[in-house]
């Protein structure tokens, strides 16, 4: 194959506009015949881009509204393993955490660049990105999106995840442990803590307090809720294929994005 001729398409999903474009202007320069098919500022619209377009690679913001980059990533790993037909994109993560703690992920064409992106390290991953496409390996998304996570997923300093939350209820502090959570759930500028004992709240966006929970315990499972695996008894599918949670101790229903339907495929 030669590089000089072949057209390939691209996907860039980052929420912080400036870096969208310099990463799009960086690009130019490093791979002129790299064609950007769109930009986007969430991963719930990269993966429906993901989804419905022929793209060859796909740059993913790892912390972005929606979904996240490594959401993104898991999801049409599962969609692939129901179409081995369906070809997987080549997944470049954008993240602005420290190298350290991806330096192990840099597996086969899997590569990620800093913020703010330089010419010289976007060089070196065009570089990886070609090779890989002329040797046309597939990767596993899924293993390898699980395991960044649970390395970005660390709590700073060593520290273990959190085992009780600090919730108002009116002028009310609680100290509530997280045994006895039962989902959590994003509302305008808080988060409903929904326990056995009613619901308090707290000032914590939903993104950054899954950072500080364990992930075995706690999974997202659309963009408003996060729920304690603990107590989910059942997944009930519904005629338009979505699908609703029933808890244990619980009377409320909760929704599941499409992106994390495969977390009950077996129940």
């Amino acid at each position: 194959m030669n590089d000089n001729i072949t057209t390939y398409t691209a996907l860039i999903a980052e929420d912080e506009p400036i870096l969208a474009e310099s990463l799009k202007k960086e690009l130019a320069k490093a791979w002129p015949n790299l064609c950007v098919q769109s930009v986007v500022s969430n991963g719930t619209s990269a993966l429906e881009h993901l989804q419905t377009n022929q793209t060859d690679v796909a740059f993913l913001d790892i912390s972005m509204p929606g979904l996240t980059g490594l959401q993104v990533a898991e999801s049409l790993s599962k969609e692939r393993e129901l179409n081995s037909h369906s070809p997987l994109p080549i997944i470049v993560f954008v993240t602005a955490y420290e190298e350290h703690a991806i330096d192990a992920f840099e597996i086969q064409a899997l590569d990620y660049v800093r913020k703010p992106v330089t010419a010289e390290r976007l060089t070196k991953t065009v570089d990886r990105i070609k090779e890989q496409l002329i040797q046309k390996n597939q990767i596993d998304l899924n293993e390898i999106a699980k395991q960044l996570d649970k390395t970005i997923r660390q709590v700073p300093n060593g520290q273990r995840p959190l085992t009780s939350i600090r919730a108002a209820t009116g002028n009310t502090t609680h100290l509530i442990s997280t045994e006895d959570i039962i989902y959590f759930e994003a509302a305008d500028k808080y988060v409903n803590v929904v326990t056995h004992q009613g619901e308090a709240i707290i000032r914590e966006p939903l993104k950054k307090l899954l950072t500080t929970l364990d992930s075995n315990q706690f999974q997202q499972i659309h963009r408003s809720y996060i729920v304690n695996m603990q107590y989910v008894i059942s997944a009930e599918k519904l005629e338009d294929a979505k699908l609703l949670l029933n808890l244990k101790d619980c009377s409320e229903q909760l929704p599941v994005s499409r992106a994390y339907s495969h977390l009950f495929k077996p129940m």
